[in-house]
């Protein structure tokens, strides 16, 4: 499930910010936030819930050890910093 809201555009050349916070661990989900800035202008903002699947597609249990892992990491945050350098003949 992805919820997104685009705030404000962006364009090639601009050093965007993107963060990524780990909000919520249940049984066999996470549920991630995640924020794209320039500077600290607020562009882009999206909840995100993602499942955990078997091959068959079917919904399955996060592994205890692998759940107590992520709950550490409640609320942490994750920045990574892009720059998009394209040069005007590249986009013809």
């Amino acid at each position: 499930d992805l919820k997104a809201k685009y705030l404000l555009p962006a364009f090639f050349f601009f050093y965007l910010e993107v963060v990524t916070e780990l909000q919520e661990v249940k049984g066999a989900s996470l549920l991630l936030s995640q924020k794209v800035f320039r500077s600290t202008e607020l562009l882009f903002k999206a909840s995100i819930n993602l499942a955990l699947l078997k091959k068959n597609g079917k919904v399955t249990r996060l592994p205890a050890n692998i759940r107590q892992l992520l709950e550490i990491k409640l609320n942490y945050e994750i920045t990574l910093v892009v720059n998009w350098q394209i040069k005007p003949k590249m986009l013809k």
